[in-house]
């Protein structure tokens, strides 16, 4: 087992079933709210006009907010299994979850035409594939986290990580994933500020925030920190899309602020296994 799955750990964590219902909520409001029929105005706060993009960023931030909470949150619930060697249901039940949802949504948005995308239907179908998506890729992060022998372990993944994404979207397959009709089966869709529901995270960064939280809670690096560090690097990576038109890495900012905010622990504790 990865993790430690004591219940004193698990004091202060919000039940996952009423996690998901508010998920659900929180969803379906951005999912109005966003429409573009109503949120395609100027915004002003105290007669100041936003700038177009704050809001656009600000719900694509708390679109990934909510879903860092739920890795986190099916991270722990998995524990148990994972100690018994069941993820695997998990993962594959995930990933069925979601190109079953995905498909049936789309398949009602083209039958029905575009007014269908507002339905309550093909909005539930979407939020239970980012559901599907999030859940396979907590297990998938789980699985990984099994090699994560030593902490140096971890900051070598984090760095190849890195370096592997920014590869991967400006000249890899992500690039090409990102403009295709395959990113809504690989993506995290949310409400965005005057477009709607669309794929705004992609799965393989959800892996490696598991992967991190597997890894904090294996060496002993504060929870909270961890937590806190994704929330920021996610949001520093939608603020640096207002300076490009291009999709942007995240695991360049989640690798650079995990290391930031745990630098003296892991030194600490890669000392310790190289010295004990």
């Amino acid at each position: 087992m990865l993790m430690n799955s004591s219940p004193q750990s698990a004091k202060g964590v919000l039940p996952l079933p009423l996690a998901s219902c508010l998920y659900y909520l929180i969803f379906f409001a951005l999912a109005f709210v966003t429409r573009p029929e109503l949120s395609a105005q100027p915004v002003s706060l105290f007669n100041w006009q936003l700038p177009d993009l704050m809001l656009p960023i600000l719900t694509a931030w708390l679109g990934a907010s909510v879903a860092i909470a739920l890795v986190f949150l099916f991270g722990r619930a998995q524990e148990v299994a994972d100690s018994q060697n069941q993820w695997l249901p998990f993962l594959l039940g995930g990933i069925v979850v979601d190109i079953v949802c995905n498909f049936a949504a789309m398949k009602l948005m083209r039958d029905a035409g575009e007014n269908a995308a507002q339905g309550v239907l093909p909005l539930a179908l979407v939020a239970t594939a980012n559901l599907g998506i999030l859940i396979a890729a907590t297990s998938a992060g789980l699985l990984v986290a099994k090699g994560l022998k030593e902490p140096r372990y971890l900051v070598m993944a984090a760095i190849v990580g890195a370096v592997t994404d920014i590869f991967s979207v400006y000249a890899g397959p992500s690039k090409q994933v990102l403009s295709s009709d395959v990113f809504p089966y690989v993506g995290y869709q949310w409400g965005v500020w005057s477009q709607g529901v669309i794929p705004c995270v992609g799965a393989g960064d959800f892996i490696f925030l598991s992967l991190y939280f597997a890894g904090a809670r294996r060496f002993d690096l504060s929870e909270r920190k961890t937590f806190l560090a994704m929330i920021a690097a996610f949001g520093l990576g939608f603020l640096s899309l207002a300076f490009t038109s291009s999709g942007i890495p995240a695991l360049p900012f989640m690798a650079t602020l995990l290391l930031l905010v745990h630098a003296r622990e892991l030194k600490r504790q890669m000392h310790k296994a190289s010295n004990p």
